[in-house]
């Protein structure tokens, strides 16, 4: 049966073995991006650091390489590193969709069942909130003004983050895990989340 054109426009089609689906209740979030902070620490730590160890490292093992060939090596070295790792920090989604939630942070992606998102998702702000306060990183991006992947809670729990501030989407879920989200439109999110629900 063929697809409405205004449906089709708004669709996004997915291919999952091989049946194609339309559905035009997909809706994407861009997730607030690192802060300035964040990036300047993230060139210091994969830049200027190793660029400076290494090239200190050149300097004296006497292997007879100049300074000015070693260093533009080591440039050249790193950045394809640099350019793999900043694109990553460009990604970063939540997507909503009809049965589940798809969040993309740095280089880590989670997903969630519709049905497993608790109805108490708030916005919240993270210094007031000790219950919710981000402890300890588990598998994941931790730099001042960005934080990315896995984590745990003080109370222990675990959560899926992309914080780039203090203000941000708070949503519990049924699983082991809560996801908490930094948007530059939280409560238009938060709304989204519980009119779908």
């Amino acid at each position: 049966m063929p697809v409405p054109l205004k449906a089709a426009q708004n669709a996004r089609v997915t291919t999952q073995n091989d049946k194609v689906r339309y559905s035009n209740l997909n809706e994407i979030f861009v997730l607030s991006p690192p802060s300035l902070k964040a990036g300047v620490v993230f060139f210091i730590l994969a830049f200027l650091i190793p660029v400076g160890v290494l090239g200190f490292a050149f300097v004296f093992s006497g292997t007879g390489v100049p300074v000015r060939t070693a260093t533009l090596i080591l440039i050249a070295a790193l950045i394809p590193f640099i350019a793999i790792s900043w694109s990553a920090f460009s990604r970063r989604s939540l997507e909503i969709n009809s049965h589940e939630i798809i969040v993309k942070a740095a280089f880590y992606t989670t997903r969630i069942s519709r049905s497993d998102i608790r109805s108490d998702a708030r916005v919240v702000d993270l210094g007031n909130q000790s219950a919710i306060n981000i402890a300890s990183r588990v598998n994941g991006i931790g730099l001042p003004g960005y934080q990315a992947g896995w984590f745990s809670l003080k109370n222990g729990r675990g959560v899926f983050c992309s914080v780039t501030d203090k203000t941000a989407l708070y949503i519990p879920t049924t699983k082991n895990f809560d996801l908490i989200l930094s948007l530059p439109n939280s409560n238009k999110v938060l709304d989204r989340l519980k009119n779908a629900q």
